[in-house]
Formats: structure tokens, sequence, C-alpha cells
């Protein structure tokens, strides 16, 4: 992999990153192509700051002595709907620090004697500009991306250990099929899959491990210490900051030291077929505009909340607003847009949480010229996988002869390849993995509770929530009175969907000052 430091210039590529690049002209400052590093600013009359950490913005404008206000319309989108497009991660430019916003996934920012101006970040511009008269070509300049970004981790003395995820989805069939053009691989990687009793995962992933002489991950010995809650809070409420949502805790860490190892993943594969128009196909009708269909989503997922129609309608205009900014021609083009802006960023971006606790995290599906791809050809047939399938017919053929899990997505009838399913090596593989655990734990005893996990995070909300009462007024004005006991119910009808509530009221008090 490439030194950057011997770089002058590295705009455009694919990577998790935040540049900045500083001179005697002043500063000029972008993320990676599809903006996994994220980028801050917040312009104000005496100075403006840019920043790569949310957490970090919010200390320096404090130690500048400026008071945090809350940005209400940011509150109440994250806040009023348990509804993941709202509840899970951030839906707007406009962070909950008042005055403090993201800057977008195509946009770069100079600063110039205190001044902040936005410019268009050309690699993403490329990549979402139609080109249908070049769609073969632009899938097999991809595909060499995919290969190139693969062999970038294969290729490098900076790994020892290389894990593959594989499961019976399409995302990491294609990582594992950019896998299977290089030599010797089986000698290289592991692979990563996990056993969910509600989906055909693990036989999907035996049978083609089995087919193709794969062998799975054994874990490793390098020791991992205990982590306590209070650690745990602290680490997610300063590095997240607001930007998502879904709690990971975690009762062993490597505390970063794990930097001989390295995951192969599938995000970002989304982005080359359909994200948001799927699960949002319910709320979308024929005519809608932003205005419209924000107006008509908003109401019907936010009678799942406590919060009043008023508060809604801001809601509302704050998502319509935000979706007539974005590229695209339709509405549904427009809701793509938003995942990539948003969902996409945050999802599988923001790798750092992982990389303290587990290993670094590549996304080989990274490419600008698929992507592209995606953007020249009619929105049904992306909608329906025609560049999936295409990826995976000129990385192996064969991958697309096996079944898929789930429905939505068909591989090809052109005889099919009937897989052997044998787990037996999976679960050496998996009893080798546990006994290795237990040897890198020697000497500690967890301090982790996982049975008093979710109260702990419960009462944690609740304190989070009472300080920002106390704190801002806006907030005391459009928090629902009931609020504690509406947290309450929610813990105890459903926990792991309550944390991210939780979640979001950290990220209000932290927010502000």
């Amino acid at each position: 992999m490439a030194d950057v430091s011997k770089r002058s210039d590295i705009s455009g590529n694919v990577g998790q990153f935040t540049y900045f690049n500083v001179d005697q002209d002043g500063v000029r400052a972008e993320t990676d192509l599809l903006g996994h590093g994220h980028l801050f600013a917040s312009q104000h009359d005496s100075c403006a700051v840019l920043s790569n950490r949310l957490h970090l913005h919010t200390l320096v404008l404090k130690a500048l002595g400026f008071k945090l206000e809350l940005n209400d319309k940011a509150a109440l989108s994250l806040l009023f709907t348990p509804e993941p497009f709202f509840s899970q991660q951030y839906t707007g430019h406009e962070m909950l620090t008042q005055g403090v916003s993201v800057v977008p996934v195509n946009k770069r920012v100079t600063l110039n004697n205190g001044v902040l101006a936005l410019q268009p970040k050309a690699a993403l511009e490329y990549a979402i500009t139609a080109a249908p008269d070049d769609y073969e070509y632009l899938v097999d300049v991809g595909v060499q991306e995919l290969l190139d970004n693969t062999n970038a981790v294969l290729d490098s003395s900076a790994f020892g250990e290389i894990i593959v995820d594989l499961s019976g989805g399409k995302d990491s069939r294609m990582v594992f099929g950019s896998v299977l053009n290089f030599p010797k691989w089986q000698q290289r990687i592991g692979l990563n899959t996990v056993d969910i009793s509600s989906n055909q995962d693990l036989p999907i992933a035996c049978g083609i491990a089995n087919h193709f002489g794969g062998n799975f991950h054994r874990g490793s010995f390098l020791p991992q210490t205990p982590i306590s809650f209070d650690e745990n809070m602290q680490i997610w409420r300063s590095y997240f900051h607001g930007l998502y949502h879904r709690i990971g805790a975690a009762a062993w860490t490597y505390d970063g030291r794990n930097r001989d190892s390295i995951s192969l993943s599938g995000g970002s594969g989304e982005i080359l077929r359909t994200a948001w128009s799927t699960p949002l196909r319910h709320h979308v009708m024929a005519g809608d505009d932003a205005s419209s269909f924000a107006t008509r989503f908003v109401s019907k997922v936010g009678a799942q909340g406590p919060f009043e129609r008023a508060h809604q309608q801001l809601v509302a205009e704050h998502l319509a607003s935000t979706l007539s900014q974005l590229p695209g021609a339709t509405l549904s083009d427009k809701l793509e847009s938003h995942y990539l802006f948003f969902r996409n960023r945050s999802h599988f971006g923001l790798r750092g949480f992982a990389l303290h606790h587990e290993r670094a995290t590549w996304f080989p599906l990274m490419s600008a010229s698929l992507l592209k791809a995606a953007h020249s050809i009619p929105f049904s047939d992306r909608a329906s996988g025609r560049l999936i399938r295409d990826i995976m017919q000129k990385l192996h053929p064969d991958l697309m002869r096996m079944p898929f899990d789930g429905k939505g997505f068909e591989g090809s009838n052109d005889q099919p390849i009937e897989l052997d399913t044998n787990r037996t090596a999976w679960e050496d593989a998996m009893s080798e993995k546990a006994k290795r655990l237990n040897a890198s734990r020697i000497g500690h005893k967890p301090t982790l509770v996982w049975s008093s996990l979710n109260d702990d995070v419960r009462k944690a909300a609740i304190q989070a929530h009472e300080e920002a009462l106390s704190i801002s007024s806006s907030y005391r004005d459009f928090m629902p009175s009931n609020l504690v006991d509406v947290l309450n119910g929610r813990f105890a009808e459903n926990p792991k969907k309550s944390l991210e509530v939780a979640s979001a009221l950290f990220a209000v008090r932290d927010s502000i000052s």
C-alpha cells in the first residue's frame, strides 16, 4: 500500500481518511472518495474551524469561548421516531451543535484568511455523473479497480493476518470473487462467517469455502484486555458523537494493538445497486416530490414517537430541504443519493472504533468506475442488480451459479452448482478460535457485565436527558414531558432498539454546553 506521507495530494483516492493540505495559500481539505472519513466545518465572525472529529470540533469551540447551542432541526430529526432512516445516523449536513456542519461528500473545502469556501470534489462528481454509452467500459475498469484494491492488501507486507468476510450475500461474494483472481490466496487469507439462525449465511458460505478450498479464520493469540462499561461509553460518545447510534459494546479490546490484522469486507456494495428505495418503496407515491414524500413519510413514522405534530412538520421540512439539494433527477435518485451522502458514510465509515477494539477494515468495492457504472444504467436495472451480476460474471462466473441468501436477487439458472454445505471445517476453526481467545485473556477478568448492560445504558441515558434539560431551553421546549416513562417502556419492550435512543440522548447532551 502507498506511503501517503510521501504524496503531496491524495484527493479522490479510495480509503478512509480526511486530508488536510496546509501551505502559504491557506488550507485545503477533503475526504476520501466516498467520505468514509469525515470533515466538519463552522464559520464564525472572528474565525473558522475545520476538523476531522466532531468531538474535537466542539472542544475547540468551547476553548475559543463559544457556547454550544442545540440545533433543533437536527435533534428532532434524530429523536422523533425509532424508524432507522432517522434514528441510526445523521440525516442532514447540519450537526447537533448549532453552526457546525459535516462537509458534503461531493465537496472539498478551503480556508483562507478565516473564511471557509466549498468547492466540488471532482472525483465524486465524476463517479455520480451518468455515462450510458460507456457502461461496459466502466465495468471493465471498475473490476480492475476492485482487483487493485484487493491486491493492495494481499501484496502488502504490513499485514500478516488477512480476513475475508463471506456470507450468503452479494457484496461479500464480490469481494471473495476478487480474491479468487490471485494465486495461492488460500495461504494468505482466512474466511470469516457468522452463524445467524434467521438466514442461510453459514451453509452457503461453508459450501463456497468447500468448493474453492478456502480456510476459515482460526483466531489470534494477541493479548486482549478487559474494558468496563464506563470506558465503553466514553469511547462511544467521543468517537461517534452523534454520527451513528447502533451502540456496540465490547468486553475485551486490543486497544488498537492489532495492527498486523485486517478484514476485507463488502461495505459500500449497496451504492452499486439501490439501498433506500426498496425499504422506503411503500412510502413513495407516483408524482411525489421531495416535499410531499417527506410530509407523508414523517407523518407515518412519527406516529411511533411521542412528539407533537408541529415538531414533525419541522422534521419534514428539514428532510425535504435536504433531499431537494441532493443530486438526482427523480425522487428515487435523490433517496439513493441520501444513502450515499449519509448512511453509507456513517455505517461503513468511522472505522476507528473497530480498529481500536478489533482490527482495520478495508472495503475493496470502493471504486469510482463501478459507482459511475451504477449511475449509467436505468434505475430499474440498477435496482434489479444488473451491475452486481456483471461484476461477478467477470470476476468468476461460477459465483453466479451458487445460491444466494434471501429474496430479491437471483443468480444464474445456467447449470446451478450444488454446494457441499458440510460445516465441519468451520466448526473446527471456531473451536480453535475460542481456545486462542481464552489464551489471549489469561490473567484478566472481564469488567463489563453483559446482563446489566441495557439497564446501565438506560440509566446513563436518563442522566444525559436530565442534564440536557438543565442546559438547553430549546430542548426543554420540544422534549415530551413523559420522555423518561417512554424510554423506560421502550427498554422493557425492545432493549436492543432502545440502545439507539440512548445513544441519541448521549449525543444531544454532548453537543451543548
